[in-house]
Parts: structure tokens; C-alpha cells; sequence
């Protein structure tokens, strides 16, 4: 069950950078490209691409939202001893939720989802250019884009250092996530940007495409050092992780749940 842990929390990990990556893509490197002035047909391009992006984001989030349900699940199976059949009781999942950190954690995370979820009608839509440029809706479901990919930082080894370094970790564990949704998250919408603007056969290439290029390069420059700097601090010091299991991977969070079933008998039905 470990391995099946693995990946759904990979897949998971994964939904949230690329749906954080849609919209840092679109409100830092888009459009401040786009609201300048550019040659014909370059706007409608942008609203096109826009909504292109969008629809990955929206997989994006149904997939978040999915595979924190089988994580809930999983972890709900293993902290409580029960099989996967009988984890889903009440009981399990109550004292899961409103007992541990990673239950904590994981209601946050649904809120965040339900929020991003409730602003998708007023982000830009086929045959409406002009929301294009509207970005109030697009910076609000970014930066709950942006919480929901952060607070995964509770689950990862910064989440069981002690204190008083415990907040430092976290801080440069969630900052560590954001920047890796700018770069490599980032590569995607960019890679679809130009598979857009250069179809197979055709040789001309837009003029927006240097702009876009250059402003998203320079955007990279700066969170490929914040990936490296975090990345120092995530690795020290080892020793004062406390980590719940043989492989090293899991977290606070699950450490707290056993210690609830350990002392708590109804757990195991």
C-alpha cells in the first residue's frame, strides 16, 4: 500500500504544480505581453491559448481533487489498521479529520479546491476575447492555486522537523513548491504556446513569440535560484526529522495519526 501511497501522492503533487503553473503562465508571462500593443489577430490568439490553458487546469484540479480523496482514503486504511474496505467509516475518518495534522491539512486543501472550482465561470471562455484582459477572477483563482499547492509543504519532511526551525522549513518548503510551479510547471504551458504559434509546415513565426520567450526565460532565471536555495534548506539538518516510516517518506502528519489509534482502541473496530 506504500507504493499506491507514492503515487497518488505524486499524481496529486503533480495536478497542483501544473494548475498553479496555468495561471502564474497567464498573469505574469501572457498578458503582460498581450496588453501591449501587438500585430492583428494577436489578442484573439491569446483568449484562444487562454482557454486552451484553462481546460488543462480544469483537468488539473479534478485530478487534485480526486486523488486527495484515494490519499484521504489510503491514509484513513493505514493509520486505523483496517482494510480499505472499512476505512471509509465515520469514525475513521472523523477522528482522522479533526485529529491529526494531515487532516487538518487535507480539509484546508478541499476548501481551496471548492473555492478555485466556484471562480471557473468567471474565467475567460470561448467567444468572450474580452475577459481576456480581465484579471481579477485569474489572480484570485491563482493565488488559491498557489495556497493549494503550499500547503502540501505540511506534508513533507519540514512538517516533523522540531522546533524552533519548524516554521523555516515549512516557509522554505512551500516556497520551494511555488517556485517549481513556475519552472518546470511553467514548461508546459510554454511548450504548448509554441506548438500553437508554429504548426507543422509553417515557417513564419508571430513577433510575440521573442517577447514571450524572453520574459518567460527571465521568470525562470529567478526560480531556478529560489529551487536551489530552498533546496539547501530543505536538506538540513537531516537529523532532526522525524520521519514515520522505514523509507524515510512519511510525514508528521501520519506520525500524529498513529499515536492517536495507538491510544485510542475503537480505531481498530
Amino acid at each position: 500500500m506504500v507504493g499506491l501511497l507514492l503515487i497518488i501522492r505524486a499524481v496529486h503533487i503533480g495536478a497542483a504544480i501544473l494548475l498553479f503553473a496555468v495561471f502564474v503562465f497567464s498573469l505574469a508571462v501572457g498578458r503582460p505581453v498581450f496588453a501591449t500593443p501587438m500585430e492583428g489577430g494577436a489578442l484573439d490568439f491569446f483568449h484562444r491559448f487562454e482557454c486552451r490553458l484553462l481546460r488543462v487546469a480544469l483537468w488539473s484540479l479534478a485530478i487534485s481533487f480526486a486523488s486527495g480523496a484515494l490519499w484521504l482514503w489510503i491514509e484513513a486504511a493505514e493509520m486505523s489498521g483496517r482494510s480499505l474496505a472499512d476505512a471509509l467509516a465515520p469514525d475513521v475518518v472523523g477522528t482522522l479529520l479533526r485529529q491529526t495534522q494531515f487532516g487538518h491539512c487535507w480539509t484546508l486543501r478541499l476548501m481551496l479546491v471548492i473555492l478555485i472550482a466556484a471562480l471557473w465561470p468567471a474565467l475567460p471562455q470561448l467567444g468572450k476575447p474580452n475577459q481576456s484582459m480581465r484579471i481579477g477572477p485569474r489572480l484570485i483563482a491563482g493565488l488559491f492555486s498557489g495556497a493549494l499547492l503550499a500547503t502540501l509543504a505540511s506534508g513533507g519532511h519540514a512538517a516533523a522537523s522540531k522546533e524552533p526551525v519548524r516554521l523555516f522549513h515549512l516557509a522554505a518548503d512551500a516556497t520551494h513548491l511555488l517556485a517549481a510551479g513556475v519552472w518546470p510547471g511553467g514548461l508546459v504551458p510554454f511548450t504548448m504556446l509554441l506548438a500553437r504559434v508554429q504548426p507543422s509546415g509553417q515557417t513564419k513565426v508571430p513577433t510575440f513569440v521573442s517577447s514571450i520567450t524572453q520574459r518567460f526565460s527571465q521568470v525562470n532565471f529567478v526560480m531556478i535560484g529560489i529551487i536551489g536555495a530552498t533546496g539547501v534548506v530543505n536538506s538540513w539538518p537531516r537529523r532532526q526529522f522525524r520521519c514515520g516510516s522505514h523509507l524515510g517518506i512519511r510525514t508528521a502528519a501520519p506520525v500524529e495519526a498513529h499515536v492517536v489509534r495507538r491510544h485510542d482502541q475503537p480505531w481498530r473496530g
